[in-house]
């Protein structure tokens, strides 16, 4: 409890956190999903995408599909849940 929470504090914080941007973003995928190839160019900068925000140190992502139907990762690893 080095930060002052609790670990089941810091997932329970992390897990609101996550489910209000998700939120948001889905709003925007919805619009978004009216556009013409709008899937095609997401996939085009994904990976890029979440390499800048999930850099290898401290963050280990599996991709498990990635083709022209859909996208599909696993995190295994964080710097939350791993500290």
């Amino acid at each position: 409890m080095q930060s002052g929470f609790s670990k089941e504090k810091a997932y329970k914080n992390t897990l609101e956190i996550t489910q209000i941007a998700a939120k948001t973003i889905q709003k925007k995928n919805e619009f978004l999903g009216k556009i013409p190839f709008e899937y095609s160019l997401f996939k085009l900068f994904c990976k890029s995408v979440m390499n800048k925000n999930y850099p290898k140190k401290g963050w280990n992502i599996v991709w498990r599909q990635y083709d022209n139907q859909e996208i599909h990762f696993d995190m295994t690893s964080c710097i939350y849940g791993d500290s």
